[in-house]
C-alpha cells in the first residue's frame, strides 16, 4: 500500500466518523489482491466454459468460429492512432482480445499488442480536451475507450506475446494517463458524467492492479482536509439513484446509459470478489425522496438492483414508455444490462424480459456471448400483479406511482390495446429532466408514438400542461 493511498482510506474512514448522517455513506472496501488475468469481465474459467457449452450447441459453435475467422482476418488491416477513429480501433481491439480468447490464435493476440504498442508511443502527445478527453473529445468517449482498451490488453495478457517492459510501457503511457484524465471529468458529483468517469477509473484499477483508483471509483476521492472532491459509486447509489429506483435526471434514456456504467464496474470488481450488485448503501437526505414540497418519509438501504426492478413499472402494457424528458420512447427489452442482472439476481421478472425475443434466444452482437446467459428460464412478470418496488415506488389496480421522480402511470387494464396514461409532476430537477411538469402522455390501440414538446417549443416560466394524444 502507498503511503498516499493509505492517506486517502485513513481521510476517508475520519470522514465518514465524523460526518453527519446526511452526508455519510457506507465505505466499498477495496481487494488487497487481484485474481490472474484475464479478470475483468470474464476469467479463464467462464472463458472455458463457454466454449465448452459451445461445443454442444451447433449454432453457438459456428458463432464462434465466424467470430474468431473474420477477426483473424481483420489483423491484416491498419489501425494506426487517429483520434477521428480511436474510439472504433479500441473497439476492434476489444473483439480481436476476446476473439484470441475464444480460439487462441496468437496472430489475434500480436495486433492487438501492436495496437497498444502504438498507442503507448501517441497517447502521451495527445492534449486533454475540454471535455477531459484525451484520445477522444470528452469523457464520456474517453471511459469507453479506456474500458475497451483494459479489456483488450486483459485478454491477452498472459499471452507470451508482450514483455514485461510492454506491459510496464502500455500501463504507464496508456492506462495510467487515461486514469488520470478520467479522475478530473468536468462533472464531479451526481450525473451520468461522473458515473461513466468512475466506471472507467475502476476498470482500468482492476486491470492493472491500482487500488488508489478502484478507491476513488467505489467511494469517492477527498482532498487533503476530508472534503469530499468527487463523489464515487457509493455517492451516486446514496444520492442519484432515486427512492423509487430511477436515476436522479429523469430521463430513462440517461437511467440506462449511467446502469450501463455501473453493470460494467460491477462485473469488473465481482471477478476481483466485490459483490457491488448486492451492496446496500443508506440513503442520502438530499435524495428526492423529499423535495420543497413533497415529503415521502424516510430514506433507506438503495441498492442498484432497484434501478433493474423500477422500469417494468414505466411502461405501458405493450412494453413501450411515453418519451418523457430527454429519451426517446423508451422500450422494455432484454440486452447486455438484464443478462448480467439476471445472471447476479436470478430475478423471474429479468428471466421472462430476457424471453421476451424471438426463440431460440441468440445474442444480438457477437461480443454479446461475453454476457450471454446459455440457460434462463420462461420467468414470470405480470402488470396485473400489485407490488412495491425500490424504496417507496408502488402499482396497485395496474396503476405505478413513483412519487421522488415524480411519474403517474394509469392503466385501463393490463391488455395491450388498453387505453394509458403517464403524467409528470413535481419540480423541474436537473438538465436532462424537461420543465414541462405536468405534461400528460397517453396510449390508445397499443400505440405509443407522439411528439412530446421540447424546451425550444416554448418559454417555460409556469408549469405547462400539454397532452399527446396517441392512436393508431
Amino acid at each position: 500500500m502507498t503511503a498516499q493511498y493509505a492517506l486517502i482510506v485513513v481521510l476517508g474512514l475520519l470522514y465518514s466518523i465524523c460526518a453527519t448522517s446526511a452526508h455519510a455513506v457506507e465505505r466499498i472496501p477495496v481487494p488487497e489482491r487481484f485474481p490472474p488475468h484475464p479478470r475483468l469481465f470474464m476469467d479463464q474459467g467462464e472463458i472455458d466454459q463457454l466454449k465448452a457449452w459451445a461445443e454442444t450447441e451447433t449454432w453457438a459453435k459456428k458463432r464462434i468460429a465466424d467470430f474468431v475467422s473474420y477477426n483473424i482476418k481483420d489483423t491484416e488491416k491498419d489501425y494506426t492512432p487517429d483520434r477521428s477513429n480511436n474510439s472504433n480501433i479500441a473497439r476492434k481491439a476489444q473483439y480481436l482480445g476476446f476473439a484470441y480468447a475464444l480460439s487462441g490464435e496468437k496472430k489475434l493476440a500480436q495486433k492487438v499488442a501492436e495496437i497498444l504498442l502504438d498507442y503507448a508511443d501517441v497517447y502521451p502527445t495527445y492534449v486533454i480536451t475540454g471535455g477531459k478527453g484525451r484520445a477522444t473529445t470528452s469523457t464520456l468517449g474517453e471511459s469507453p475507450w479506456a474500458i475497451n482498451m483494459a479489456t483488450a490488453y486483459d485478454f491477452i495478457y498472459n499471452s507470451g506475446v508482450l514483455s514485461d517492459e510492454d506491459k510496464a510501457k502500455i500501463e504507464n503511457n496508456v492506462l495510467r494517463p487515461c486514469a488520470e484524465a478520467l479522475r478530473i471529468c468536468n462533472h464531479k458529483t451526481k450525473g451520468n458524467w461522473r458515473s461513466h468517469a468512475f466506471a472507467g477509473l475502476g476498470i482500468v484499477g482492476f486491470c492493472i492492479g491500482e487500488r488508489e483508483y478502484i478507491e476513488e471509483a467505489f467511494n469517492g476521492y477527498r482532498d487533503g482536509s476530508g472534503k469530499l472532491a468527487r463523489y464515487g459509486f457509493a455517492q451516486q447509489i446514496a444520492e442519484s439513484v432515486l427512492a423509487d429506483g430511477i436515476f436522479f435526471e429523469r430521463s430513462l434514456g440517461y437511467h440506462f446509459y449511467t446502469l450501463d456504467a455501473y453493470v460494467q464496474l460491477a462485473e469488473a470488481a465481482r471477478h476481483a470478489g466485490v459483490d457491488l450488485w448486492r451492496v446496500e448503501i443508506t440513503g442520502n437526505e438530499e435524495d428526492a425522496g423529499s423535495d420543497a414540497d413533497r415529503q415521502w418519509g424516510q430514506t433507506g438501504k438503495k441498492t442498484m438492483k432497484m434501478m433493474f426492478d423500477a422500469p417494468f413499472y414505466y411502461v405501458f402494457p405493450d412494453f413501450s414508455g411515453a418519451a418523457v424528458a430527454d429519451s426517446r420512447t423508451y422500450h422494455l427489452k432484454s440486452g447486455k444490462s438484464y443478462e448480467l442482472a439476471y445472471r447476479a439476481y436470478k430475478d423471474e421478472k429479468y428471466a421472462w424480459l430476457l424471453n421476451q425475443v424471438e426463440q431460440p434466444r441468440r445474442p444480438r452482437w457477437d461480443i454479446g456471448m461475453m454476457w450471454f446467459n446459455s440457460e434462463v428460464p420462461q420467468g414470470s412478470f405480470n402488470l396485473k400483479d400489485d407490488a412495491q418496488f425500490a424504496l417507496n415506488g408502488v402499482h396497485k389496480n395496474a396503476c405505478s406511482l413513483f412519487p421522488s421522480t415524480g411519474y403517474a402511470i394509469l392503466r385501463e387494464n393490463t391488455t395491450t390495446d388498453a387505453a394509458c396514461a403517464l403524467m409528470s409532476y413535481g419540480k423541474y430537477g436537473t438538465g436532462h429532466d424537461h420543465p414541462d411538469k405536468l405534461h400528460i402522455s397517453l396510449s390508445a390501440i397499443g400505440s405509443t408514438v407522439s411528439r412530446k414538446l421540447r424546451p425550444s417549443d416554448m418559454e417555460y416560466t409556469t408549469s405547462q400542461l400539454s397532452c399527446d394524444i396517441r392512436p393508431r
